[in-house]
Parts: structure tokens; C-alpha cells; sequence
């Protein structure tokens, strides 16, 4: 008697028990973690009537699969002009393969100059890519309309994602 009524008495406080629900797929994306903080780096080559090499990077918060928002700091330079872009950064990305995930990119903001050539604006970027892991290849078009003139042309990016 004394073991049955043990038995019940521990069948009773397992009823109450329960496990917490993880699911793994709400967290986890390509094997790495999708949501929560983190950022991206870019080194870029634009061709257009001034050929500058752009290096930029970014820090934001990835909200799910689809969406990353950021803010970001660079620089652009040529044989001429050298600005800095303070923007803001919006990634929306396809869920699809654990291999390739494609991606389309947008930067807007302002350029500040560099002390050296007085030249200031706005500056944007639209691109479009493939992230495979964590590399990033990207094609798309930049502009920075300057004081003075302006900068702009197609652009290939290559980048890390963390």
C-alpha cells in the first residue's frame, strides 16, 4: 500500500511537469544564428566616369530570416574625391538553400568629406546578391550626389556577414 500510494503521489506532481518548447527552427537558419545583433563588411569596386573602391561596414539587428536594419560607417575614394557615408542599412533576404541565399541590399545616407577634397552630399546604393555561408557577392549601383558634382555607377561588393 505504501508503494502505491508513493507511486501516486509522485504520478501526481509529474502531471504539472512539462518540458520548455525550443524550436530549433525559429532560431537557426543555414546553421548559424539569425536573430540578434550583428553586422556586415563590404569592400566594393564601382565603375562608372569615376572609379572609386568603397569599404564599408555595418552593425544592426537582424529581426528574422527576412529583415536586417543597420547603421553603417565607410569610405569612398578615387583618384579625386574621398568621402565618408554614414547610412542606413536594409537588408531583406529569401529564405531558400542552406547553400545560396539571395538577398537584396539597400544604403542610404549622407557623405561627408574627407578634410581633403571639401566634397559633401547624400549617398545611396541599391544591390542585389547571394550569401553563401558567410561571404556575401553582390552586384547593384551606387550615386553620391557632391557639392560640386557627383559619383556614381555600377558596383561589385564582396563581404562577410557576422
Amino acid at each position: 500500500m505504501k508503494k502505491i500510494l508513493l507511486m501516486l503521489v509522485l504520478f501526481m506532481q509529474l502531471i504539472g511537469a512539462s518540458a520548455q518548447c525550443y524550436d530549433a527552427s525559429e532560431t537557426k537558419f543555414n546553421g548559424d544564428r539569425y536573430a540578434g545583433f550583428g553586422g556586415t563588411a563590404e569592400v566594393g569596386y564601382v565603375f562608372g566616369d569615376y572609379k572609386s573602391v568603397e569599404v564599408m561596414g555595418s552593425v544592426g539587428y537582424r529581426f528574422n530570416r527576412v529583415v536586417y536594419a543597420g547603421a553603417g560607417l565607410g569610405y569612398n575614394f578615387n583618384q579625386e574625391i574621398g568621402t565618408f557615408p554614414v547610412f542606413g542599412h536594409l537588408r531583406l533576404s529569401v529564405p531558400s538553400s542552406k547553400v545560396a541565399q539571395p538577398f537584396a541590399d539597400l544604403k542610404a545616407g549622407v557623405c561627408i568629406e574627407d578634410g581633403l577634397s571639401g566634397a559633401s552630399g547624400v549617398c545611396g546604393s541599391v544591390s542585389a546578391g547571394v550569401r553563401l555561408d558567410f561571404c556575401t557577392l553582390a552586384i547593384g549601383y551606387s550615386g553620391q550626389a557632391l557639392v560640386g558634382g557627383g559619383i556614381e555607377g555600377f558596383t561589385l561588393r564582396l563581404g562577410f556577414v557576422f
